[in-house]
């Protein structure tokens, strides 16, 4: 958060009081008054702060703050600044300053992703029964999601029964539910499936670094993510919630006995990516392949 933007706002804000900000006119001789000078820096955050100003920018975050919802409020407002033009950074900025004089809070906002190009569309797609959008990837002959599957249904739990966790990392899911929870069109991936992403990049020794996205690893453990998989560490569960940010566990379609299923996991240490199995009973991430 840009400290010189808050300090600015919270001295608007104390001197002239709330309603100053409904009046644009009084709010950009506020902003020459509080920023005064030609430097470059200074100069720069007031036109800032005078765009998105004029954009209606504060109002419509204090109907989000009076509505209780100032972190959907937010994310949806930097969307909107950057549809108008405005830098995503700047946008940012500016929405988190807002937002520092209605909550003691430091609101985190995600940068929002560019719109995507037809070619990016292209390589999207909609799970039809909640709507929300993955990204997918060729790699070799294979096709699949680049992201974790985020779809709430029985036999699922968000990491640490956190919502925000699912946003990042995707739901856990137990075997037999990861069996059947991907979309029309997709499924689980088996042993031999994984192997074959695996070989395409590099084998099980250096398959990891190549297959880790390059941020959402703890402990400098990012990857290079050659190859758009973008993989990241969900953790899992056996009845507690372990190593998110640490370690990928990834459900395979293939059983080794009647109770054990195998995973394919990557971790934040090593390049590597091996199999393993665990209780179907325990909690997975899913990442799903085209039929």
């Amino acid at each position: 958060m840009n400290e010189q933007i808050v300090n600015a706002l919270k001295d608007i804000k104390e001197k002239c009081g709330e309603d100053i900000f409904n009046d644009i006119r009084r709010f950009k001789g506020a902003i020459c008054d509080i920023l005064p000078g030609s430097d470059r820096e200074v100069i720069r955050i007031r036109k800032r702060l005078i765009d998105t100003v004029e954009l209606g920018a504060y109002n419509r975050l204090k109907l989000a703050a009076a509505k209780n919802e100032i972190r959907t409020g937010c994310l949806r407002l930097v969307t909107v600044l950057c549809d108008e033009g405005i830098d995503a950074v700047v946008a940012q900025d500016v929405i988190q300053s807002f937002a520092a004089l209605f909550t003691t809070e430091e609101i985190f906002i995600q940068q929002p992703a560019p719109k995507p190009s037809r070619k990016e569309q292209s390589q999207q797609f909609t799970d039809p029964r909640d709507g929300k959008v993955y990204r997918i990837v060729k790699i070799g002959d294979q096709v699949w999601m680049a992201e974790n599957l985020n779809f709430d249904c029985p036999g699922s739990k968000c990491y640490d029964n956190d919502p925000k966790n699912a946003e990042q990392y995707g739901r856990l899911y137990d075997w037999e539910t990861a069996n059947k929870v991907c979309p029309p069109g997709w499924h689980l991936p088996d042993y031999d499936e994984w192997q074959t992403l695996v070989d395409f990049a590099g084998g099980n020794e250096v398959a990891g670094k190549k297959l880790k996205a390059k941020k959402g690893w703890n402990k400098n453990g990012n990857g290079t993510d050659k190859f758009g998989f973008s993989a990241l560490p969900g953790g899992y569960s056996d009845g507690s919630f372990d190593y998110v940010g640490d370690y990928g566990y990834w459900w395979s379609a293939s059983e080794c006995d009647s109770d054990n299923a195998y995973y394919r996991m990557m971790d934040y240490y090593f390049y590597f990516s091996y199999g393993g199995n665990f209780s179907k009973y325990d909690l997975c991430s899913v990442r799903c392949i085209q039929d």
